[in-house]
C-alpha cells in the first residue's frame, strides 16, 4: 500500500487555490538509493514476441540475477508483422511502401499481377493502449498502385521503462506475461550503471490523478520525476549524475507530494 496525502491547512493571508478547498501534502524523507554501480540502469534487448493487442494488458517481472527491486513497465507495442487480406486491383510493385491508417509503414515485397501478395514491416509504429482492429486498411501508397489493400497486423512488445533499478550484483532479465494473447516477448539482461547513468526510484503514494512532486537529493545528482511515470499509486524520480561519466554512490531523498 502507498503512502497517504494528508489535508493540510491554508495559512491565514494566504491565496485560497483556484478551483479548490484544500491542499493535500505528502511527505517522505531518507528514501535511500543504490549506488549506482548496483543499479540497474537500462533494460536490454526486447524480443518482440507478437498475438499483443493492448499495451496495458502486459506486465514485466525480473528474473534471475542476483540481487532484487528491479520494477518496469511496458511502454508500448509494435507492428512486427502483416499479411495481406485484400491485394488491391492493380500497379503495385516491389519496394513500394504502403502506409496504414494506423501509421505502421509496410515494403511490398512481391507482388502477383500488379496487385500486392506479400510485404514486410518498415515502420513499426509504438502503440500505447489498444491496437487498431483488423484488418488495417491502405491510407497510401508511395507507387501507382490502384485499390485499397488490407491487412492482418500482427503487434509485439515495443519499448519498455525502467520504473525502479534495484540493487544487484548481477543484473536479471525479465519476463513478459500477457493476460490476452501475447506471446513469445522477452527482455534480456539489463546492464548496471556507472558512467553517467541514470538510476530510477520508485515512491509509492496513494494518488489523485494529477499532482506535484518535489524532490530534494541527498547526494551529488540532478532529479526529475518522468511525466511518463507518474501514477495514481506512486511515481518514479530519475537520478542524473551532474557530469558525464561520474558514478552516484548510495545515498538517499526526500521526496514532497503536493495535491
Amino acid at each position: 500500500m502507498g503512502l497517504e496525502l494528508h489535508t493540510i491547512h491554508v495559512l491565514n493571508g494566504s491565496t485560497q487555490p483556484a478551483f479548490g478547498d484544500k491542499i493535500q501534502l505528502g511527505i517522505t524523507t531518507a528514501l535511500a538509493t543504490p549506488a549506482s554501480a548496483n543499479a540497474v540502469t537500462a533494460l536490454g534487448s526486447i524480443t518482440a514476441g507478437t498475438g499483443f493487442t493492448n499495451v496495458n494488458t502486459v506486465t514485466l517481472a525480473p528474473s534471475g540475477g542476483t540481487g532484487s527491486g528491479l520494477t518496469a513497465v511496458p511502454v508500448s507495442l509494435k507492428a512486427v508483422s502483416a499479411t495481406v487480406v485484400n491485394q488491391g486491383t492493380s500497379g503495385y510493385t516491389v519496394s513500394d511502401t504502403i502506409t496504414l491508417t494506423n501509421g505502421v509503414v509496410l515494403t511490398v515485397a512481391s507482388v502477383s499481377s500488379g496487385r500486392v501478395a506479400t510485404v514486410t514491416v518498415s515502420t513499426p509504429g509504438a502503440f500505447t493502449g489498444q491496437v487498431a482492429t483488423n484488418p488495417v486498411a491502405q491510407a497510401s501508397t508511395s507507387g501507382s498502385g490502384v485499390g485499397t489493400p488490407t491487412f492482418t497486423v500482427a503487434y509485439g512488445l515495443g519499448a519498455a521503462q525502467i520504473t525502479n533499478s534495484g540493487n544487484y550484483t548481477v543484473a536479471p532479465s525479465m519476463t513478459v506475461t500477457d493476460s490476452a494473447s501475447g506471446t513469445g516477448a522477452s527482455i534480456a539482461s539489463g546492464t548496471l550503471g556507472g558512467n553517467g547513468s541514470t538510476i530510477y526510484a520508485f515512491v509509492p503514494f496513494q494518488l489523485p490523478p494529477t499532482y506535484n512532486v518535489q524532490v530534494e537529493p541527498g547526494l551529488d545528482c540532478r532529479t526529475y520525476v518522468p511525466p511518463a511515470l507518474k501514477t495514481t499509486s506512486g511515481f518514479s524520480v530519475a537520478l542524473v549524475p551532474t557530469t558525464t561519466g561520474s558514478t552516484l554512490a548510495a545515498g538517499s531523498i526526500d521526496v514532497t507530494v503536493i495535491a
